[in-house]
């Protein structure tokens, strides 16, 4: 029996993604691991990472991810750990040196102005290389 799989989707901007099985395992056991390490009756883990892959033009290849460290403040913001973020991009990029940061991932049912922080402070550090865009 042969199964066709389409490994590219276009979006309603024009950029055509392609993600690769490993994010989405990355993503999973990451929120897996949270919750399973949460008391129980806590509510779902708030789990937040980084993508890594590479753009070429309007085609964006999402190959790996990584996790992010952070806190949240008093006030509900969330502090993310920035010289673990870095790291961690150090580290990723002498092993993968073709993959950027080109974007984000979180766990949530909506977006609020707190993920913006994050948003923030991932984008710098993906702009770091020279062919991230």
């Amino acid at each position: 029996m042969a199964v066709r799989v389409d490994e590219s989707r276009n979006s309603s901007s024009g950029l055509e993604f392609k993600l690769h099985p490993l994010v989405l395992i990355n993503v999973s056991d990451h929120h897996t691991r949270l919750k399973a390490n949460s008391p129980d009756g806590a509510p779902p883990p708030l789990v937040l990472g980084c993508l890594l892959g590479s753009q070429d033009g309007r085609a964006v290849d999402v190959a790996n991810s990584f996790e992010i460290k952070f806190t949240v403040a008093a006030d509900g913001a969330f502090e993310v750990d920035t010289p673990f973020l870095l790291k961690k991009q150090e580290q990723y990029k002498t092993v993968f040196p073709k993959q950027d940061i080109v974007g984000w991932y979180c766990s949530g049912s909506q977006l609020t102005d707190r993920h913006l922080a994050v948003h923030r402070k991932v984008r710098p550090a993906g702009s770091s290389s020279s062919s991230s865009t």
